[in-house]
């Protein structure tokens, strides 16, 4: 089953776990979950509160694992979102 599969059938799960393995020290690992996590973001209804959710706690992060997640998550999340949220987004550019 794909990822983008799997998000629909189990949001909370999947995102869960990508979360996690977005802040993987492994840079492959860490590549792919985020490139799976955009994936997700692209096909599920509720991507603009996803999106900021994701965002927040991956720059409240203690490695920079997370915050280098957070970047490349960033774009898609970005275009996902209305105004206000994008300045929120904005704001927390500080990672």
């Amino acid at each position: 089953m794909k990822v983008v599969e799997l998000a629909l059938r189990f949001p909370t799960t999947t995102q869960l776990t990508l979360e996690v393995l977005a802040t993987a020290e492994e840079t492959a690992i860490r590549d792919k979950a985020v490139a799976s996590i955009n994936k997700v973001l692209d096909v599920v209804t509720d991507a603009a509160e996803l999106a900021l959710l994701l965002i927040k706690r991956l720059t409240e992060g203690d490695w920079f694992t997370s915050r280098v997640s957070a970047r490349w998550i960033f774009p898609v999340a970005y275009s996902k979102v209305d105004p206000a949220s994008k300045k929120e987004l904005r704001e927390q550019q500080h990672y």
